[in-house]
């Protein structure tokens, strides 16, 4: 199976498609990783209130969107949207997880009628904030899903790129915000031409001049020589704050933006914002690995978050916060 992971990344950074097209770009491209030939639809939601309803999807767009797959996929919202308890458990479930996992006993409620429609479980690649935007890939399959280890990690690592251009599209169409997301520029040899807010920092133009460096060498050699490790050198988040993304001036030269785009957190209580970030990753059973990743910190940044934060909520186990998000609404 030939997947070229960065141009995934590349395409989840892209600002100047409708939202349409930016699905359908990313079903084509990922679609190969999750289907075994039901198709694979993606869908953008507003997923404010925790719940992808019929009526709060945005787009949808995907391979082979067949009605069967639209009518399956509709009647999953709507059973999804019946209960706060089982919508907030799809994302206790990972990055990637499958109908199955997500509803356990209460599969049998949905089973005959997905059966219905030929399908018998569903991928489901979750890529967003639990109160913000999600865009989720859904590949329905006639057996129970399941995929290899490696397949896996490569989804995961997608699914932050996914989630974090998912935010920037957000964004974009709040005018007031269009300019004041943009906090440096870049030349591609990590050149530093304009800086703003936390960019003009030493410490904000290292981290961004390091960040291009892996960025530019994930998309050289390594691209087609190991894809997974180019994949894995270019993090979705700098300094838990920036996203990377190409523009081009008139004359078709490139430039590298690093633009604010911060995952959304809840009421905090007494958690700082990084600490309320990295609590929601860790309650929907993102890895330890994935979140560095997600976030662009250190391994030991993302420990101290933690374990400071289940200080603040007298958690003595970080499997505890599932349970919290599970039963909380959007407090934590």
């Amino acid at each position: 199976m030939r997947v070229d992971p960065l141009a995934v990344v590349e395409a989840a950074y892209r600002l100047d498609v409708d939202d349409q097209a930016w699905l359908q770009t990313l079903a084509e491209l990922i679609g190969p990783l999750l289907q075994d030939g039901l198709g694979v639809a993606a869908s953008l939601a507003d997923g404010t209130s925790m719940v992808p309803a019929p009526a709060r999807v945005l787009a949808l767009g995907g391979l082979e969107l067949t009605p069967a797959l639209v009518s399956s996929l509709e009647y999953m919202y709507a059973f999804t949207a019946r209960s706060h308890s089982i919508a907030r458990r799809f994302l206790t479930k990972g990055a990637l997880t499958s109908i199955q996992r997500c509803l356990g006993e209460q599969f049998a409620e949905v089973g005959p009628t997905l059966q219905s429609f030929g399908i018998s479980d569903a991928v489901l690649l979750l890529c967003g904030d639990a109160f913000g935007r999600m865009c989720t890939l859904a590949a329905p399959r006639a057996r129970r899903a399941a995929l290899p280890r490696h397949r896996r990690h490569l989804l995961e690592l997608l699914s932050a790129h996914v989630a974090a251009g998912t935010r920037l599209r957000a964004h974009r169409l709040a005018s007031a915000l269009e300019g004041a997301a943009v906090e440096a520029v870049l030349t591609p040899d990590g050149r530093v031409l304009d800086a703003r807010n936390a960019a003009q920092s030493q410490h904000g133009r290292a981290l961004l001049r390091e960040a291009v460096a892996r960025s530019e060498q994930a998309r050289g050699a390594l691209r087609r020589r190991d894809p997974v490790a180019a994949l894995s050198l270019w993090q979705a988040l700098v300094g838990g704050r920036w996203s990377l993304v190409d523009v081009f001036d008139r004359d078709g030269k490139r430039f590298v933006v690093a633009r604010h785009n911060e995952p959304p957190v809840a009421r905090r209580l007494a958690l700082t914002a990084r600490e309320a970030q990295v609590v929601e990753l860790v309650a929907r059973n993102h890895p330890p690995k994935l979140i560095v990743y997600q976030l662009g910190l250190t391994r030991e940044s993302v420990a101290t978050h933690l374990r400071r934060a289940l200080a603040k909520l007298g958690l003595r186990h970080r499997a505890e916060l599932s349970a919290l998000f599970l039963a909380s609404r959007g407090e934590l």
